[in-house]
């Protein structure tokens, strides 16, 4: 008969099992407190975006809207109501002295008969961006382009046209051409970094 002994744990073992049983709470406490920071954090990080990303989103906004009442303003002016396109081409250039990089005025069909990028007279060439031309043909109402490449300045832009009404009937669309600079500066005055 073969008489099993058992065996006892000795006391280094037991003071181990011991010390593992007091720190195994505190590491998992310890891992849940830092797992909810983490997420704290997280979630403190979205919404800080999320308010300079609406912050961003409302200057843009303001910047178009007074682009287009600038534009609106021109497009009432008495000289282009009497086609003296001279004169208001002079009008065009000071109204840019506040804000856009050009100004276009198109007739219906995409031709561009001033442009502030280029001296008065010369030969202009057709507008690139007829998709929002046509819309604003369309709907009479101002529109805005996505980001294009300028037919003159041959670099990306985004441009806002509002219609010129004649006799109730859209005559030309007055366009602000406006640089990526623009809007960069927009973004620098927010002072967002690159992450």
């Amino acid at each position: 008969m073969q008489i099993w002994r058992r065996h006892t744990l000795g006391i280094q073992a037991r003071l181990t099992m011991l010390a593992l049983m007091t720190a195994l709470p505190l590491v998992v406490l310890a891992s849940f407190a830092i797992l909810r920071t983490v997420d704290d954090q997280r979630a403190q990080l979205q919404r800080d975006v999320r308010e300079r990303v609406e912050n961003l989103l409302s200057d843009v906004d303001r910047q178009i809207s007074a682009i287009q009442a600038e534009l609106r303003v021109l497009a009432l002016s008495p000289s282009l109501r009497a086609d003296d396109f001279l004169a208001f081409d002079r009008q065009m250039r000071e109204a840019l002295k506040i804000q856009g990089t050009s100004i276009v005025l198109l007739d219906t069909k995409a031709q561009q008969l001033i442009n502030t990028n280029r001296p008065f007279g010369e030969p202009l060439p057709r507008a690139i961006n007829s998709e929002m031309l046509d819309r604003v043909v369309e709907t009479g109402k101002p529109q805005i382009s996505g980001l294009i490449i300028g037919a003159v300045l041959r670099r990306p832009v985004l441009t806002v046209g509002v219609p010129v009404f004649r006799n109730g009937k859209v005559a030309y669309v007055l366009v602000m051409v406006v640089g990526p600079e623009i809007l960069s500066a927009l973004l620098q005055e927010h002072d967002l970094s690159a992450d």
